[in-house]
């Protein structure tokens, strides 16, 4: 029988408040460059936004 993976270094504790901020400034930087990205190949000629 095949057992499922384990994560040996994966915590067990909740992230912190200031990690989560991190993680979601991070998360939100991403969004905005996709977004970013998508906007102008739908437009590739646009001169002004």
């Amino acid at each position: 029988m095949i057992t499922a993976p384990t994560w040996p270094n994966h915590p067990s504790v909740p992230p912190s408040p200031e990690e989560l901020e991190r993680l979601h400034a991070w998360w939100r930087a991403a969004n905005y460059l996709s977004v970013g990205q998508i906007y102008l190949k739908d437009n590739p000629l646009l001169r002004q936004p």
